[in-house]
């Protein structure tokens, strides 16, 4: 093999290897480790060294990294075989004569894969590859196991800052602000920020956190596991039961305190049973505005003479909390 086709495979397989690591670090951060630990197990891992240190057990006890860590560990092998063959290779057939020949065009092949390393270091190169990464990650991984994803960011005693991704929004928070599911309250959570389809948004008491949203919190990790990962108890699953014979909101968006909501009417609440919409004027009473209805499937226009029917569906607009008032309110139907 030619001394210099056998360097630029020597250079290429290095640089593989070392975006691989990045690759499986990233994964094993979206698991839940923070970097550091996941890298340093990614290295273990990959050169099958160091790995028996009590870190392990952050792998071996977790069934998702316990996959990860047995394809990083195959991969390792195959690299470490397919390195060391084609520098043996290099090493047998390299002459004296062919150094002094092929002298300019190596150091130009060790500069290139110099300047691509630097390259990868750089954090306005680098940081926006770990972002795309670690999405792609989140997103593959919560999808396999249907499960949110938490990764401590950093702790202090028993306080970590913690990223969490939801893939399935808890019980506990659906269809309530941070303030109505007394995150801080009850759980002394705070939510620092919130991601939404790449956008930060501004946390308040009145934001309503959604599926798909990279969340960063404040507090105890036991309350944060307990309210993120173990929400959905025993009365929570009743209570689900109980809500479903009601009119059902579904949030659709929310922007502050206002939200845009699908509503399917059960039943006809109090505040505008057997009224027409200019009657239960809630456009002016509660700040709602009826965006669509639609009834048996068929779009009906919207005008001051609109009454509601059972089974109707709407889009509606305004505060969610009136939202929740009006049309989660009493019927005197029993």
């Amino acid at each position: 093999m030619n001394l210099l086709v056998a360097l630029i495979l020597v250079f290429a397989f290095i640089l593989l290897y070392i975006l691989i690591i990045e690759v499986f670090s990233v994964l094993f951060t979206a698991s839940g480790l923070t970097r550091e630990k996941a890298r340093y197990q990614t290295i273990s891992l990959f050169t099958n060294a160091g790995f028996t240190t009590t870190e392990s057990e952050l792998i071996t006890s977790n069934k998702t990294r316990r996959k990860l860590a047995a394809i990083c560990m195959i991969i390792g092998h195959i690299f470490s075989v397919l390195i060391v063959s084609l520098v043996v290779s290099m090493l047998s057939t390299l002459k004296g004569d062919e150094v002094q020949a092929d002298m300019g065009p190596i150091l130009i092949a060790f500069g290139i894969f110099v300047f691509i390393i630097i390259l990868l270091k750089l954090p306005f190169v680098a940081m926006p590859i770990r972002k795309i990464l670690e999405h792609i990650a989140l997103r593959r991984i919560s999808k396999g196991n249907g499960e949110n994803i938490i990764t401590e960011l950093d702790n202090n005693g028993k306080s970590s800052i913690a990223e969490i991704y939801i893939a399935k929004l808890p019980l506990i928070l659906k269809d309530k602000s941070i303030y109505e599911a007394k995150l801080k309250s009850q759980y002394n959570i705070n939510v620092l920020s919130v991601k939404r389809k790449n956008k930060m948004l501004d946390a308040s008491k009145d934001t309503m956190l959604q599926e798909g949203d990279f969340v960063a919190v404040f507090g105890d990790m036991k309350s944060i596991k307990d309210v993120f990962l173990y929400a959905e108890t025993k009365e929570d699953k009743i209570d689900s039961i109980y809500t479903s014979s009601m009119n059902e909101i579904k949030l659709i968006d929310n922007y502050g305190e206002y939200a845009v909501a699908n509503v399917s009417l059960n039943n006809i609440p109090l505040t505008i049973k057997n009224k027409t919409l200019a009657e239960a004027d809630i456009s002016r009473q509660y700040n709602i505005i009826i965006l669509i209805l639609t009834r048996k499937d068929i779009p009906v226009e919207v005008n001051p003479y609109t009454r509601f029917e059972a089974q109707d569906k709407l889009v509606v607009f305004g505060p969610y909390t009136n939202i929740k008032e009006v049309f989660q309110g009493t019927s005197d139907e029993k």
